[in-house]
């Protein structure tokens, strides 16, 4: 996590959206590609059950993974952000397959909560924070120099052990 506060001003006051929207992409699929190799949902060694799966299943998996992610590391509720609980997400992914795997059947639930995800990360997280600040989320307002004293010495005290 990165303190708003002290992030560098253009990375914080960066407002294109076009170019938000490219990074928020990057990360679903950031996020969401190991997720879904490990389950042998995608990539070599792709289970069977995947083939011949239209690609934009795969697409709203990845989305649902996205999701998931947030809910399961406390990083936001589902209901913060506006959208169904993963778990809801992924019944109604898993529904829509059963009954055509070749053709996508479009959920009306998944655009406005892409939409509602986006906005949610676009005013949360860090857009450049993968290849400038090395964290997603954003916390913002100040942070007390005792804070960061302790966690420097937390931090220098596990460097110290593993070595």
């Amino acid at each position: 996590m990165i303190c708003l506060a002290h992030v560098p001003s253009a990375v914080a006051d960066d407002g294109d959206l076009l170019d938000a929207r490219r990074r928020f992409e990057a990360h679903v699929l950031r996020t969401s590609e190991p997720v879904l190799e490990r389950y042998r949902f995608v990539g070599r060694g792709a289970a069977r059950m995947m083939r011949g799966v239209h690609p934009a299943y795969v697409a709203e998996l990845r989305v649902v993974v996205q999701l998931h992610v947030w809910e399961r590391s406390g990083t936001v509720a589902a209901a913060a952000v506006g959208v169904p609980a993963a778990s809801d997400m992924i019944a109604s992914l898993i529904c829509r397959m059963k009954e055509s795997r070749e053709e996508y059947i479009r959920s009306d639930d998944l655009a406005p909560a892409v939409g509602a995800m986006f906005l949610w990360w676009n005013e949360h997280c860090a857009r450049h924070g993968p290849e400038h600040l090395g964290a997603d989320v954003l916390v913002r307002g100040g942070v007390a120099d005792v804070m960061i004293d302790e966690l420097a010495q937390l931090v220098w005290s596990l460097r110290r052990s593993s070595t």
